[in-house]
């Protein structure tokens, strides 16, 4: 799996899941054949919101055994100030 916090000047870009569980989400799938976590998340981030990620800042790789379903259709992105 592979997920992107996403930053600029406006906020934080975060997605309010439909279903409600949990509220919010960042944008994340899974990491296809031959495709670094990275490479995965830029991806995500575009197929989930149509924005580009300009410049990777930073990568941090968590193992994880358990992994709540994310997908198309259940989070709406919204910019959060604060």
């Amino acid at each position: 799996m592979a997920a992107a916090i996403v930053t600029s000047r406006l906020g934080v870009l975060a997605g309010r899941r439909r279903d409600g569980n949990p509220p919010w989400t960042f944008p994340a799938g899974k990491v296809e054949p031959g495709e670094s976590q990275e490479d995965a998340a830029v991806r995500e981030t575009w197929e989930e919101t149509g924005l580009r990620i300009c410049d990777l800042v930073f990568s941090l790789f968590l193992p994880t055994g358990r992994f709540s379903g994310m997908g198309r259709g259940r989070s709406q992105y919204d910019r959060v100030h604060g």
